[in-house]
């Protein structure tokens, strides 16, 4: 196995502060600032109704500072109390007063949603995972909860504190989400089916390059096939 990987089914959550870190970045309108595309909120529901019987504490980020859509988190945690079908809290602090006191507050099937991660200075920045455990966050959020749950997949590749330095102090475990995903690569990676065609999206075009340079490298030009489009293709035909 190329992941190999703790999950929920290996942990006893019950009555235990549980960090969940998830990735409900999405889209918003430039103008109004509405929430175009919610379905990444949607994608965390079965993690935290796996997490039922804890205190669920829920960070996450959007966007990233001096962009238009860099907000505070209220909207998706009104939203996320639509999906879930229960009542969600929201605190406007990360890892203030406001928010400790929250965590503290906390009953086993309650869930909390901290404000924009992204919020703290440190949380924009790449570090080594050992430099990451002495953050403010990490040294603040350490003895409140006793539980990581990772489930934020997409946002997993980022040495920040709430994703990788939390990891140093607390026992941690993946996600539903992250659990999919990992076992999708492990599938993958070992055993890949041929025929294939490989879809790359996303618009962050730097991020994508690796991934085609290796597939390129080692694809078998007969059974695997990897078009090209979108922004993608902009810069291959740029250095033409």
């Amino acid at each position: 196995m190329v992941y190999d990987f703790l999950t929920l089914d290996d942990v006893d959550v019950a009555g235990r502060t549980v960090f969940l870190r998830a990735d409900i970045n999405i889209p918003l309108d430039p103008a109004s600032k509405r929430i175009l595309d919610a379905s990444r909120i949607q994608a965390v529901v079965p993690t935290i109704k796996d997490l039922r019987e804890a205190k669920v504490v829920l960070g996450a980020h959007q966007s990233r500072p001096g962009r238009y859509d860099f907000t505070g988190l209220e909207m998706h945690a009104r939203v996320l109390q639509m999906y879930l079908e229960q009542e969600v809290k929201y605190t406007s602090d990360v890892i203030g007063d406001e928010a400790q006191n929250a965590i503290k507050a906390l009953k086993p099937g309650e869930v909390l949603v901290l404000n924009n991660v992204r919020m703290l200075e440190e949380e924009n920045r790449i570090a080594p995972a050992e430099e990451l455990a002495g953050t403010e966050f990490v040294k603040t959020m350490a003895p409140l909860v006793d539980l990581f749950v990772n489930d934020a997949f997409a946002a997993a590749h980022r040495s920040q504190p709430s994703l990788v330095g939390l990891s140093n102090t607390t026992p941690m475990v993946a996600g539903r989400l992250m659990e999919r995903e990992l076992q999708a690569l492990n599938r993958v990676l070992e055993t890949p089916a041929r025929p294939a065609v490989y879809l790359l999206g996303g618009a962050k075009v730097d991020d994508r390059l690796p991934a085609i340079k290796r597939v390129h490298t080692h694809r078998r030009p007969h059974q695997e096939q990897l078009p090209h489009g979108g922004g993608r293709n902009e810069a291959p035909l740029r250095g033409a």
